[in-house]
């Protein structure tokens, strides 16, 4: 493969640098600019929480859910704990 002698990387990533810092000071001596783009900022973030606060809404309905099958798996077994400790006290039946 050939390498495009016109083309040389550190040139392009300087230039991109150079004009991105030329566009930051430009925005930063445009207060309209910076006003619009802290409103764009404002809008994500917005709907970021939103979106994050529904998934912990869902993971507290979720965690609700799981506590009430463990209290309920809890009380099942400490009955069948309860059973077993009476069929202990009860003679075998007559077939042992």
């Amino acid at each position: 493969m050939q390498k495009n002698p016109q083309y040389n990387s550190d040139t392009t990533e300087e230039a991109r640098e150079e004009a991105k810092g030329e566009a930051t000071e430009a925005h930063e001596d445009n207060p309209a600019v910076r006003l619009t783009e802290l409103e764009i900022k404002f809008a994500y973030q917005q709907e970021a929480i939103e979106s994050l606060s529904g998934e912990v809404s869902k993971q507290w309905t979720v965690i609700d859910r799981l506590t009430r099958q463990l209290g309920m798996m809890q009380e099942q077994i400490v009955s069948g704990t309860l059973e077993a400790d009476k069929a202990q006290d009860e003679p075998p039946p007559p077939h042992y």
